[in-house]
């Protein structure tokens, strides 16, 4: 595969939107003399409706994905030990099953994830390029490779991307 240089963000850099938001909703609330949930109701012939979030329709796993990749849509490699992986489809059975390490037997813990957007840069030298909707990696919780070994297997998840079947 060719080499690129990838550039290192925060993702709690990307949630500056929604303080935004929050401070101007605030602004409006004292500036106006009103709260918000009065913007929410429609008031006509004594009825009131409440304003309501829409039902998901569809795949949950794949709008929650898409949300999360929503707040940095170049984002290549997601990265957070110990964390919570994103599936981009309901995963099966065999991908919820608590995964141990092939080395030492001790459990493997969620490290990186390869995301959507890097599928534009893998081409090898031939010019042949890789398709996959998510890539999750799993290691060992206790780190167990040892200075000596140059490769450790790990653990990883590919989920093909929900609407492969569209480009073919």
């Amino acid at each position: 595969f060719d080499s690129y240089y990838l550039s290192v963000v925060d993702e709690s850099d990307f949630q500056t939107e929604n303080i935004e938001v929050d401070s101007l909703l605030k602004n409006y609330e004292k500036n106006c003399g009103g709260d918000l949930k009065s913007l929410f109701k429609r008031v006509g012939s004594g009825a009131r409706e409440e304003y309501e979030k829409s039902e998901i329709r569809g795949d949950k796993h794949s709008h929650k994905f898409l949300k999360r990749l929503k707040r940095c849509p170049q984002q290549c490699i997601r990265y957070e030990w110990n964390g919570e992986p994103f599936f981009i489809t309901k995963p099966s059975k065999d991908q919820q099953r608590e995964l141990t390490c092939p080395n030492c037997r001790s459990q493997c813990v969620f490290e990186l994830q390869l995301m959507p957007p890097l599928v534009n840069y893998l081409h090898n030298s031939h010019g042949d390029s890789s398709e996959f909707g998510t890539v999750i990696i799993f290691t060992c919780k206790d780190s167990c490779w040892s200075s000596n070994q140059r490769l450790m297997e790990e653990t990883s998840i590919v989920q093909s991307d929900p609407d492969s079947h569209l480009f073919k």
